[in-house]
């Protein structure tokens, strides 16, 4: 317990930037601190071969799932957490995180690339461009709901526009002519 005292004691000490936090830094969670210390401690003791096949984010993700919360917003308040974390979670922290190794080389349905991050960048792009051409217009994602309601209303006229400033009468449209 010493040993991880002495690991984390920088850890814990409040924004020291001088500059006004961000909202999402207005609280640690101290237990993320705490696991990400004995993951590091952990995976040193690993073989390179082991540490490819293994993702900090998924230990991550499976030692704090299985972990209590401990907040802080104020030096003193995080001193108080500190201590409190020291005593709850010591004595599961080293458990959980060496159980959160295994499950993450173990997991059959994983695959190393395998993330949560949408991996369909291209055809997104793709869909985008095809929007773009049937609307006729330039617009990014940003623009696009707007884009395609005004395009629907204009439909709903009877009013197509057709990379002119003038509508066109869907009767006179050779699409519609036999």
């Amino acid at each position: 317990m010493q040993a991880l005292k002495q690991r984390t004691r920088g850890l814990f000490s409040p924004h020291q930037t001088g500059q006004k936090p961000r909202p999402s830094q207005l609280s640690d969670n101290l237990t993320e601190q705490l696991v990400q210390v004995e993951i590091d401690r952990q995976f040193a003791a690993l073989t390179d071969k082991v540490r490819a096949f293994l993702s900090r984010a998924d230990i991550m993700c499976y030692a704090l799932n299985r972990l209590p919360a401990f907040y802080a917003t104020t030096n003193r308040g995080r001193q108080k957490q500190i201590e409190q974390a020291y005593d709850v979670l010591y004595p599961q922290l080293e458990v959980i995180v060496r159980q959160g190794i295994a499950a993450v080389l173990n997991d059959p349905l994983r695959t190393r690339n395998d993330s949560w991050q949408p991996q369909e960048q291209p055809k997104a792009e793709q869909v985008l461009l095809d929007l773009c051409t049937l609307l006729q217009g330039e617009f990014g994602w940003d623009d696009c709901i707007r884009v395609v309601k005004q395009r629907l209303l204009q439909a709903s006229r009877g009013e197509f526009y057709l990379n002119s400033i003038h509508f066109m009468d869907w009767e006179e449209h050779p699409l519609h002519q036999k």
